[in-house]
């Protein structure tokens, strides 16, 4: 109740899930509802890196010219969240679709990195569980003007919250890679937003 009267006093559309590790939904808000990714983008694209480590396609000690090594480059995005960095290693993971298989794999249904607003008006309007049909159709009008004709990356509350539910079970790659994962996270330095 504190949050809704909370978020409820607040100008905007707010996308929230807060969820036990073992992933017992505590509270939701328009957890259906597409939101501009931001830098959350940065978390699938470290997965892809991992899965390619895993896979024996690249490793992180690797050279990678302007960033020192691939190491260094995911510390740069993850840590410091770095746009320079995030761009090299979509480049050397194969490219967007690459990514977008990631997401893919992850079962994050409603995350796409560089689509178009016809791919958000393409996600259901129905209402669900806590997003009612007015919410969604608000979220899909914010995407699709922050694409503004050209391309923007998408995510829900719902995929972020099912992300993060499997890193900690250690689902994400593979036990090691979740771990590793998690302690870069753990760095973060942008703890304000």
């Amino acid at each position: 109740r504190e949050l809704d009267v909370l978020l409820g006093n607040e100008p905007g559309l707010y996308g929230v899930v807060i969820m036990t590790p073992d992933g017992n939904t505590l509270y939701s808000r328009n957890r259906d509802v597409p939101f501009v990714a931001a830098s959350l983008f940065k978390v699938i694209v470290m997965v892809s890196v991992f899965e390619q480590e895993a896979a024996g396609t690249l490793r992180r000690d690797e050279a990678l010219p302007g960033w020192g090594t691939i190491a260094d480059a995911l510390f740069a995005m993850i840590v410091h969240s770095d746009n320079g960095s995030s761009v090299v290693l979509i480049d050397r993971v194969g490219g967007i679709d690459a990514v977008n298989e990631t997401a893919n794999r992850l079962g994050l249904d409603h995350t796409r990195l560089d689509v178009g607003a016809d791919w958000v008006e393409d996600l259901p309007q129905e209402a669900s569980r806590d997003s009612t049909r007015e919410s969604i159709q608000q979220g899909k009008a914010f995407v699709a003007d922050s694409a503004a004709g050209a391309t923007v990356d998408v995510t829900t509350p719902d995929d972020m919250a099912r992300y993060f539910r499997l890193l900690l079970e250690g689902q994400v790659v593979n036990a090691d890679a979740s771990k590793a994962m998690l302690e870069l996270l753990a760095d973060q330095e942008i703890r304000d937003r």
